[in-house]
């Protein structure tokens, strides 16, 4: 079941080919996505093939037509209105935009990263380390003031490790746990993150407290609670894999899927930390558009030791749980040891891959599994009249190869289209920028 994921794909732009026009094409596409609201186009994808990953299928010849961010139609003949943008997508696919759900901000330029999203498919993420610097982002986002993907934020991390920081909280009781995510959940965040409490009673009376506050209780479970407590009282994402040995359990796995808890392996940060060393010597191609040395300070520690990775285990594990049924998100753990935003998606879905789960699986927990997740939504996560139009355009089928969602044509978020000429255009600007680490 193991998979290589590999570091090769793209090749590195020699910084001396930097030139002033590069320069004014930073300034231009700098200035280009903030202050001021981002009109929403009426836009039409003529006679493209439409990836419906929640039915394992592609339908061709069908004409989807955008109208103020949600799809207006979808069939073989429908009416344009004059004056909307015309997308000749005759030999591409259309499908829901991806989904990363655990994500970190990271010390670079805010617009940068949010970009690296959208250059690569992902038009939402749950960034789960909230601050009130996030949530002022999501509403940016969400008002048209920036161009990025979605932002679902869930509070600073709450844990009874003593480790204060901007994003993390430490707490020493049941009721100060309380008394904090009542005061997220007042501050608009969208779920509570439990991280690393040892405590059962402060992880428990967290749990109760967030179903109280009327929010779900996501992150890490215990060492010594176990998943299954942790399931019983009604935790409702597990991140990682935590509680979950690197082999296949059967009352385990039926207990996941009876209860509906969701998971977000992150296989990727178990692949990327067991091959720390070698990347420290040759980093992800897609490194390059991090600030220097934002790469190596990412890789500077090592949160479990080689010896006790077992990345093809966790695959089985995966592979079980799917074939069983249960509810699945795709995550990476961007903003650690090396993960670049967006790219760290695709680098996800090869590692499901190669447990054995076939690409419309793969797309279904990143389009209509997310959209589940997020608000119970019936239509988003799909391309069908109502959903958000949050969608690529490909160059090939990704219900064939999962490998084909890396080959993107163009992307909409948030009412725009970005084609492939922008996208290349934005990363030329963004590997040219000055590279000092920038404050998220």
């Amino acid at each position: 079941m193991s998979v290589m994921v590999g570091k090769g794909g793209m090749q590195r732009r020699p910084r001396s080919a930097r030139t002033s026009l590069l320069a004014a094409l930073v300034a231009l596409l700098s200035g280009s996505v903030t202050g001021s609201v981002t009109r929403a186009e009426t836009l039409a994808f003529v006679e493209t093939t439409v990836v419906r990953p929640e039915e394992g299928r592609s339908i061709p010849r069908v004409t989807v037509l955008v109208e103020d961010g949600r799809i207006a139609a979808v069939g073989p003949r429908i009416r344009i209105p004059a004056g909307a943008r015309r997308i000749d997508a005759r030999g591409k696919f259309l499908m829901p935009g991806l989904s990363d759900m655990h994500v970190h901000l990271m010390p670079m330029d805010t617009d940068d990263q949010l970009f690296l999203y959208l250059a690569n498919g992902v038009t939402t993420v749950r960034v789960m380390a909230g601050t009130t610097r996030a949530l002022a982002l999501r509403k940016d986002v969400a008002d048209g003031l920036r161009s990025g993907p979605r932002m679902v934020v869930t509070g600073p991390l709450l844990t009874t490790l003593p480790r204060p920081a901007g994003f993390i909280t430490v707490v020493s009781s049941v009721e100060e746990i309380r008394r904090r995510i009542a005061e997220y959940a007042a501050a608009g965040y969208d779920a509570i993150k439990l991280h690393n409490i040892e405590d059962e009673a402060i992880f428990l009376g967290g749990i109760e407290a967030a179903k109280a506050a009327g929010l779900r209780a996501v992150g890490h479970i215990p060492r010594t609670l176990g998943a299954a407590r942790a399931i019983d009282a009604g935790f409702d994402c597990i991140e990682h894999f935590y509680g979950y040995r690197p082999e296949v359990d059967p009352t385990l796995a039926e207990l996941t899927v009876r209860s509906g808890v969701w998971n977000s392996p992150t296989l990727i940060v178990l692949w990327t930390n067991l091959h720390q060393e070698d990347l420290l010597r040759e980093p992800f191609p897609e490194a390059r558009y991090l600030p220097a040395g934002l790469s190596r300070s990412a890789l500077g520690r090592r949160a479990k030791a080689p010896e006790t990775i077992d990345v093809a285990g966790f695959q089985r594990v995966l592979a079980d749980l799917d074939r069983r049924g249960a509810r699945l998100l795709t995550g990476t753990d961007t903003g650690t040891l090396l993960l670049v935003p967006g790219f760290s998606l695709h680098r996800e879905f090869a590692l499901w891959a190669g447990a054995g789960i076939a690409p419309a699986r793969i797309l279904r927990a990143s389009t209509v599994g997310a959209a589940e997740w997020i608000d119970g939504s019936p239509i988003d996560g799909r391309i069908v009249k109502g959903a958000r139009a949050d969608l690529v355009l490909l160059d090939a089928d990704p219900l064939v190869d999962i490998a084909h969602a890396r080959r993107i044509a163009g992307v909409m978020a948030a009412g725009r289209y970005f084609d492939r000429k922008d996208i290349d255009a934005r990363l030329a600007a963004i590997e040219a920028r000055d590279t000092r680490p920038r404050t998220p």
